[in-house]
């Protein structure tokens, strides 16, 4: 839940009649944040309600009677420095945070913009008259609330960047609300914008579901050796053959592999030296892979031989990644191969 001192805030701008023309390019392009009401705009009015429910109430009264939707107005003056404000816009949203306290008017607006800024989204000059707002045709502009704000991110689109929580409340029709209830969907959507990292399901799922996996394989290998697992999977990803090279078929000084898997249309052949280590694994695998290449070409030569070392441990030493990136072997900690499995589907694996 939010802080005390800090809300977060939905607010749409697109204002009275005729205000989203102006109010878009005022928040996109200057940093102000506007809403409606233009009836109401002095730098009086501000000053007396801008605090004072009762005095809020009775000059809005004065003006519009005891309109339900008087309670966005008084929201929006109620925003103060900090808080964070999220501005829905055609399937997408930005966020910004309310950079003073201080509330302007069409009175007081050239205070906040030089009188060139408001420029509307045809490229328009409006002009304020007598208090209020009008386009280069003259037509009425219903705007007369500013705030100053500072961008965090904009323009995200909203499957992307909202969890299902903000993506519903942003379909509320209301001009503004209190969505502190969602401080932690907005700041996750700002954790995400700024590290470039939409929403994917696939991501989601993975990371959620990977740990898991993960321990599986380690507490379970009783059930089927690590290597007939690695087994299972070359003949998930479409391997027509897998060999079991003898135990002893060659002496250590000619290498060692675990598996040999064979893609007959693709003509590749995947040898793989198979670790079950808890912590790290070193060149060791490296060596005896590659060894084990060299001794057996004459068998492989009408393949594109390729050498994996595939571990459980979490990680290789530096002197195995050196050799592997030498040798152009490729190294599979036990992250990465609880991945692929998952990657390819448990069907294979029952």
């Amino acid at each position: 839940m939010a802080e005390l001192d800090k809300r977060y805030w939905i607010h749409r701008i697109k204002g009275g009649e005729n205000g989203l023309v102006l109010s878009y390019p005022l928040l996109f392009n200057n940093n102000v944040l506007a809403t409606g009401w233009a009836e109401l705009s002095t730098d009086d009015f501000v000053k007396a309600s801008k605090n004072n429910w009762d005095e809020f109430q009775k000059q809005f009264a004065n003006e519009y009677g005891y309109m339900r939707n008087r309670h966005s107005l008084w929201r929006y003056l109620s925003m103060k420095k900090g808080d964070i404000v999220v501005v829905p816009t055609w399937g997408e949203f930005s966020i910004f945070k309310i950079a003073d306290d201080n509330v302007y008017t069409n009175e007081s607006i050239h205070q906040l913009l030089a009188s060139d800024q408001l420029i509307d989204w045809n490229g328009s000059l409006a002009q304020v008259k007598d208090g209020y707002l009008y386009d280069a045709n003259g037509n009425f502009i219903d705007l007369g609330f500013y705030r100053r704000v500072e961008p965090i991110c904009a323009n995200l689109p909203r499957q992307e960047y909202a969890d299902q929580a903000l993506f519903s409340r942003m379909k509320i029709m209301q001009t503004n609300a209190d969505i502190s209830d969602l401080d932690e969907s907005v700041e996750e959507s700002i954790k995400r914008a700024k590290n470039k990292n939409p929403i994917c399901i696939y991501k989601e799922l993975m990371q959620c579901t990977l740990p898991a996996a993960k321990k599986i394989i380690n507490d379970y290998v009783q059930h089927i050796t690590y290597e007939d697992l690695v087994e299972k999977y070359l003949r998930a990803i479409g391997a027509n053959e897998v060999l079991k090279p003898a135990p002893n078929e060659s002496s250590t000084d000619e290498g060692d592999a675990d598996r040999v898997a064979y893609f007959e249309q693709l003509k590749v052949a995947v040898m793989v030296q198979i670790k079950k280590h808890d912590y790290s694994t070193d060149d060791w695998s490296v060596n005896q892979i590659e060894l084990y290449k060299n001794n057996h070409m004459n068998q492989n030569e009408d393949y594109n031989v390729q050498l994996w070392v595939v571990s459980n441990a979490e990680d290789f030493t530096e002197e195995a990644k050196r050799k592997a990136q030498e040798a152009n072997v490729r190294l599979i900690n036990g992250n990465d191969f609880a991945k692929m499995i998952l990657d390819v589907g448990l069907k294979h694996f029952m």
